[in-house]
């Protein structure tokens, strides 16, 4: 899948280095909390930009991942997952199938809206496992953490960030539907092509307002 543009990187970077700045400038600490995929692939690059600015980030990742593995930029935490892994890769390949079979549009947006639903369940339910987890908790709670840097089609980053006190930074470059709109994320759909439309970034008129129409939730 392709990854975002750099200029919104690079601002999400400078977003986040700023809010774990302290009063006399020290390093902060950050808990990462990524979705899975993709999404980890371009989150990964904001948690390399921090390390090389000196700041500690703890990625917390379940115990069954596909992409989520250990780096020396930052220390990473596991949690119970509740899908073995062969159960949690064949969900993953079939999502992966699922967006180059090549079928009517409509079709493939109400299948890849069931799968969702389905990795919706899964991860909810990662979320009690986590909440669950009294040690886990219990050293993220002594940590002193400045922020959160979380994905929010996974519930436990926000909850962790209220659970916490402290802030939460969005990161979400794509999605089926308007999730940017409920997360504040500049995407404006006149000229961000939405997923699974297949247009550039340079639309024509009619294709910019079945964009549009995509767009909504």
């Amino acid at each position: 899948m392709a990854t975002p543009p750099q200029a919104p990187l690079q601002g999400l970077v400078r977003l986040l280095l700023l809010a774990c700045v302290t009063s006399r400038a020290e390093c902060g600490k950050v808990p990462v909390v990524p979705m899975e995929g993709s999404h980890w692939l371009s989150m990964k690059d904001v948690v390399r930009k921090l390390h090389d600015a000196g700041h500690q980030a703890v990625v917390l990742s379940p115990e069954v991942t596909v992409h989520l593995k250990g780096e020396d930029f930052f220390t990473l935490k596991t949690y119970i997952f509740c899908y073995t892994e062969d159960e949690y890769n064949d969900l993953m390949l079939s999502h992966i199938k699922l967006m180059f079979e090549t079928q009517h549009y409509l079709k493939t947006f109400f299948k890849s809206m069931a799968m969702l639903r389905n990795v919706s369940v899964i991860y909810d339910r990662s979320c009690v496992e986590m909440l669950h987890d009294h040690s886990l908790i219990s050293q993220l709670n002594s940590s002193s953490f400045n922020v959160v840097s979380l994905d929010p089609l996974f519930p436990f980053g926000a909850t962790l960030a209220m659970y916490l006190r402290i802030p939460g930074v969005f990161f979400l470059w794509a999605s089926h539907v308007a999730w940017t709109l409920r997360t504040h994320c500049l995407n404006p759909p006149s000229y961000i092509p939405q997923l699974l439309t297949t247009y550039s970034d340079h639309m024509s008129l009619l294709q910019r307002v079945k964009n549009m129409l995509c767009s909504f939730p």
